[in-house]
């Protein structure tokens, strides 16, 4: 179910991601995070049993532009933003 009323927030750091890693942080429970290409194909997932407030995001060596980070909550919240890695 997507946020349509704005209640679930996240924070990407550092972005624009320029090693390949990031952190993904919310007030919020993360039970999954994908980085989905800019066309919107899966580059990396996971899902996490026990849900999360900070989540370490490796994926080694992608390539330069523009992907989709998709953020789920345990409370059925969905929120996508985009970020940069060069």
């Amino acid at each position: 179910m997507a946020d349509p009323k704005g209640l679930y927030t996240f924070a990407v750091t550092p972005n624009p991601v320029t090693n390949g890693q990031f952190t993904v942080s919310s007030g919020h429970s993360i039970t999954a995070v994908e980085v989905l290409s800019i066309v919107g194909q899966p580059v990396w997932s996971r899902r996490y049993a026990t849900p999360q407030r900070s989540v370490k995001v490796a994926m080694g060596s992608p390539a330069e532009g523009i992907y989709l980070v998709r953020v789920t909550f345990s409370e059925a919240g969905e929120v996508v933003r985009k970020i940069v890695i060069r």
